[in-house]
């Protein structure tokens, strides 16, 4: 009789795990869909916003602002305003995940868990210290991607004035 609730009660957790895997999917599909397609709105919202601001801009406030840089903005920028519509959430629900999962494991293992779980929370400085380090080299790839982007276009006007002009 024992054996026989006991194998009725996994048999009820099993299917319930199943249905929450597939309610758990429906809902992050669901939440992908709306995040990338906010993210494409306000992707595109910006790059529309940069060219017309670029394009409306008077010969002195155009002065050091090279195409590399407005290729930049559209590249780069709007592509990170799009990722944070896709991850930004996560500042918020990173956080209240850790506490939720910790406040189980406590439960269900005892407080030999708060062990891992110092170690996690110590770990943080050691992120932020990583994140600062891939910011600056970003900034200094943006530095030379610039500059790529303009010899590229000078290139570019060079080969269009050669060939306007029958110089070959």
């Amino acid at each position: 009789q024992n054996s026989s609730n006991l194998f009725h009660d996994t048999i009820l957790y099993v299917i319930l795990i199943f249905i929450l895997s597939i309610i758990n999917g429906f809902c992050t599909h669901r939440y992908q869909f709306l995040s990338y397609q906010s993210g494409i709105v306000i992707r595109t919202a910006v790059t529309s916003a940069i060219y017309e601001k670029s394009l409306s801009l008077s010969p002195k406030g155009k002065e050091g602002l090279t195409s590399g840089n407005v290729t930049n903005l559209v590249a780069t920028d709007t592509q990170k305003l799009f990722e944070v519509m896709h991850d930004g959430h996560m500042i918020w629900s990173c956080p209240i995940a850790i506490v939720v999962v910790i406040i189980l494991l406590f439960v269900i293992v005892g407080p030999s868990c708060l062990v891992g779980s110092f170690i996690l929370v110590s770990l943080v400085p050691l992120s932020k210290k990583f994140s600062s380090l891939v910011i600056q080299i970003r900034r200094k790839r943006v530095a030379v991607a610039d500059e790529r982007v303009e010899i590229a276009t000078a290139m570019l006007q060079g080969i269009k004035m050669t060939k306007l002009n029958n110089y070959e």
